[in-house]
């Protein structure tokens, strides 16, 4: 039976990572080589870890546990663990998510099915832990089976890693140092891109990942103008340091990607002058 890599890349999820190694251990697919990165974490997601070590061991293929002296950030975390992966398949999930019982073995067998792809994906649900809304992650649009490597570049679609599995001879075959670009904006973007440009992405309508959105959200921490700006300089530097490793007109993408991230700066800017704006003229009223 072929075998799947799962890397989570940890950092401060202590509060969150039980539910995860929990639906890990449900998984009904049996070949399973789990690979943990804790990222300099200062709460007690190691002890977490610790605390189902052996359980997990009993119960997966393959466990490994590495950890950072210091947060680098989750693409360093990826990088730490890929070296280490033997799978035939691989995939990675956030450690305060969760997968259904049946997420790893369905795309599997989505995989066997359907050669043709390299990648594919599932449907999620959302999850707003203050509210409690609930919103499942594809549109309608989503579930055409077709190239999605401009839509990913452009975030035309959604990229929660927890509900793809990607081909690892394919995936390494654009990675062949097994590391991809280090950026604080993330790894999904580094994962996904590669192999998405090489063909069609297979999709599953299933929801077989829940993904969580709450306060200490790494993805959601960014507030003020100069955080948000920085940000998308940040995507913008990581897409173009992404592309010599995918299957595309590198040239005419690079210019894609400088346009497309101009326009999101000077989105910002009028926004930022717009608020600018409105709070100068509260002012003056209220000193009227």
């Amino acid at each position: 039976m072929e075998k799947v890599s799962l890397i989570i890349p940890l950092y401060n999820a202590g509060a969150y990572f039980e539910e995860m190694l929990q639906s890990i251990l449900t998984q009904t697919y049996p070949n399973i080589q789990l690979l943990v990165v804790d990222d300099g974490s200062i709460d007690d997601s190691a002890g977490v870890f610790y605390r189902y070590e052996n359980e997990l061991k009993s119960k997966l293929t393959e466990v490994l546990f590495f950890q950072h002296e210091c947060n680098q950030g989750a693409a360093s975390a990826m990088n730490t663990a890929l070296p280490y992966c033997t799978g035939e398949y691989l995939a990675w999930v956030d450690a305060d998510d969760w997968m259904s019982e049946n997420n790893i073995a369905k795309k599997v067998q989505f995989l066997q099915e359907h050669p043709e792809f390299v990648i594919m994906r599932c449907d999620g649900m959302q999850i707003d832990m203050q509210n409690g809304k609930k919103e499942t992650l594809a549109q309608e649009s989503d579930k055409e089976i077709k190239c999605r490597f401009e839509d990913l570049l452009f975030s035309k679609t959604y990229c929660h890693c927890g509900c793809y599995l990607v081909r690892a001879e394919a995936f390494f075959s654009c990675y062949p140092q097994r590391q991809i670009p280090v950026s604080r904006q993330g790894q999904n973007m580094q994962m996904l891109l590669p192999p998405l440009s090489l063909g069609e992405c297979g999709y599953l309508d299933e929801v077989l990942y829940f993904y969580r959105i709450h306060g200490a959200n790494h993805s959601r921490s960014f507030v003020s103008f100069p955080q948000r700006m920085e940000r998308v300089n940040g995507f913008e530097k990581l897409q173009l340091d992404i592309l010599p490793h995918c299957n595309c007109d590198r040239e005419t993408y690079s210019r894609m990607i400088r346009e497309y991230w101009n326009r999101e700066r000077m989105c910002l800017r009028r926004q930022y002058l717009q608020a600018v704006k409105n709070t100068l003229q509260r002012k003056e009223k209220h000193e009227e």
